[in-house]
C-alpha cells in the first residue's frame, strides 16, 4: 500500500544557519543602543554635544544607505554587500578601543569618538537591514511554513544575552572590553554571512532604479510617515539611558537623573528583548487577525504609552514594568514593514526600498531630534523631552492609520490581487523578472 504523502511543509527544515546568524549579530548591537550614549557621556561630551553628533552621523548615513541598497539590489550576491559591511563594523570597535588606550578627555577624543560611532553605526544598521531583507528573501524562495518572525527571534536571543553579558563585561564603566568582544562578534558574523546561500539582486548592472517608482507606492508612503515620526519619539530614548545612569546635578541642586549603575540598563535591556519572542513567533497570526494597519497602529501606540511611563517612574520595579510594551511595539512596526516590503515591491527594487525604509526609521528621526534633543535635555529634563516625543508618536500613529487605509483600497483598485504593479503586458512585474531570468 502507497503511504500517505506527507504534507511538504512538513518537512521544511527550520533555517537554523540563519538562525544562528542574528543570534550572533545581534550580540553587537546593546553597545548601539544602550551603551554607546553613556561611553560618550562618560568621556564629558554633554547632552548637546551627543545629539549634535547623532545629528550629523544621520546626516551621513542620509547619503550611504540608499547607495548601499542600490549596490545590493545590482549585486550577484547581496551577501557579499553584507560581508564588507559588518567588517567595517568590525573595523570602528578596533578603533573604538584604540582611542580607549589614549583616552584623555579633548577635542580630539570627542571627535575620534565620533567618527567611530559614525562607521559603527552606518555599517551595523545598514547590514542588520540587509541580513534581514536577504533573509526574507530566502524564506519565500522556500515557500515553507518558517517566516521572518522565527528566524528573528534569533537576534532578540542574541541581543539579550548580549544585553546580560554587557553589564558584566563593562562593570566600573570598563568599555575597553566591550570593543574587544563586539569586534569578535562582527568578525565570526561577517564570515558567517558569507556561507549563505546567495541572494542575487535583480536589477541590471546599469539599470537605475529611481526613488520615484519606489515612492509611486502609497500604503509606502503611509509606512514612512509613521517611521518617521516614531523614530523621532523613540530618538529621544537615547537619553533615557543617560539619565538612568546620571550621578549628577544641576544648579539647584537637583538630580539630573536617577543614579543607577550601568548594569541596569543590561537587566532592562534584557527585559525588552524577552518580550519580543513570544511576539515574534506568532507575529504572522497576529498580523493575519488583525491586519496590518491595526497591527502596526497598536504597535506604535505602545511605544506612546512607554514613553509616557518612562516620564513619571523613577525606580527600578516600575521602569521594568513600564517596558513590557516594548516587545509588541516593535515587532509590529519591525515584521509588517519589512514582509511589506518584500511582498508589495519588485524584487529589483527590494533593497534599494529597505534601505530608503532604514533612511527614514534610522536617519531622519535622529537628524531632526538630534538637532535639538540634547539641548532640550539639558534645558528641560528627559522626562519632559520623552512626553514630547509620545506626542509625536502618538499624531504619526494618527495620521497613519487613516492614511494606510485610503493609500490600500487606491492600490487594490488599481492593481486588483495583485502584490505589485503590472507590466504593460499585463504580467506583474514579478512574472516579467522571472521570464527575464529564464
Amino acid at each position: 500500500m502507497q503511504g500517505i504523502e506527507q504534507d511538504p511543509s512538513k518537512r521544511d527544515p527550520f533555517p537554523l544557519s540563519l538562525f544562528l546568524l542574528l543570534v550572533v549579530y545581534y550580540m553587537a548591537q546593546p553597545f548601539v543602543t544602550s551603551y554607546i550614549s553613556i561611553y560618550q557621556s562618560s568621556v564629558g561630551m554633554s547632552k548637546t554635544l551627543i545629539g549634535l553628533v547623532g545629528a550629523g552621523i544621520a546626516l551621513v548615513a542620509l547619503f550611504v544607505k540608499p547607495i548601499f541598497g542600490a549596490m545590493a539590489d545590482k549585486a550577484h550576491n547581496k551577501n557579499t554587500i553584507a560581508f564588507w559591511l559588518i567588517l567595517i563594523t568590525a573595523g570602528a570597535a578596533v578603533l573604538f578601543y584604540v582611542g580607549y588606550l589614549f583616552e584623555q578627555q579633548s577635542t580630539a577624543l570627542f571627535v575620534h569618538v565620533s567618527v567611530c560611532t559614525l562607521l559603527y553605526q552606518t555599517g551595523f544598521g545598514i547590514a542588520s537591514t540587509l541580513i534581514e531583507a536577504n533573509g526574507v528573501e530566502l524564506l519565500n524562495e522556500r515557500k515553507g511554513r518558517w517566516h521572518f518572525g522565527h528566524i528573528r527571534i534569533g537576534g532578540t536571543v542574541g541581543f539579550m544575552i548580549s544585553a546580560l553579558l554587557s553589564s558584566l563585561i563593562i562593570a566600573g564603566n570598563h568599555f575597553e572590553r566591550m570593543f574587544v568582544v563586539v569586534f569578535f562578534y562582527c568578525i565570526i558574523s561577517a564570515f558567517w554571512v558569507r556561507k549563505l546561500p546567495p541572494v542575487s539582486g535583480k536589477a541590471k548592472k546599469k539599470e537605475h532604479v529611481p526613488y520615484s517608482e519606489i515612492l509611486k507606492n502609497r500604503p509606502f508612503l503611509a509606512i514612512l510617515l509613521l517611521q518617521f515620526t516614531n523614530s523621532m519619539g523613540m530618538a529621544f530614548n537615547r537619553y533615557f539611558n543617560i539619565y538612568l545612569t546620571d550621578t549628577s546635578v544641576n544648579a539647584l541642586g537637583r538630580p539630573n537623573g536617577l543614579s543607577f549603575d550601568t548594569g541596569f540598563v543590561g537587566v532592562l535591556a534584557f527585559c525588552n528583548a524577552a518580550l519580543e519572542i513570544p511576539f515574534f513567533w506568532f507575529a504572522g497570526k497576529i498580523r493575519d487577525k488583525l491586519g496590518m494597519r491595526w497591527f502596526m497602529t497598536i504597535a506604535v501606540m505602545m511605544n506612546v504609552t512607554k514613553n509616557l511611563l518612562f516620564s513619571f517612574v523613577t525606580s527600578k520595579p516600575t521602569i521594568l514594568l513600564s517596558t513590557m510594551v516594548t516587545g509588541f511595539s516593535f515587532v509590529g512596526i519591525q515584521f509588517c514593514t519589512v514582509n511589506f516590503l518584500n511582498d508589495h515591491m519588485p524584487r529589483k527594487m527590494r533593497s534599494t526600498a529597505q534601505a530608503l525604509n532604514g533612511l527614514v526609521h534610522q536617519v531622519l528621526g535622529a537628524i531632526v531630534v538630534g538637532a535639538f534633543g540634547g539641548w532640550f535635555a539639558d534645558r528641560y529634563s528627559v522626562p519632559v523631552m520623552l512626553r514630547v516625543g509620545a506626542g509625536i508618536v502618538a499624531l504619526g500613529g494618527v495620521v497613519f492609520f487613516f492614511f494606510f487605509g485610503f493609500a490600500m483600497k487606491d492600490h487594490n483598485r488599481r492593481y486588483g490581487p495583485n502584490m505589485v504593479p503590472l507590466g504593460p503586458d499585463g504580467r506583474t512585474t514579478e512574472e516579467d523578472e522571472d521570464a527575464a531570468d529564464d
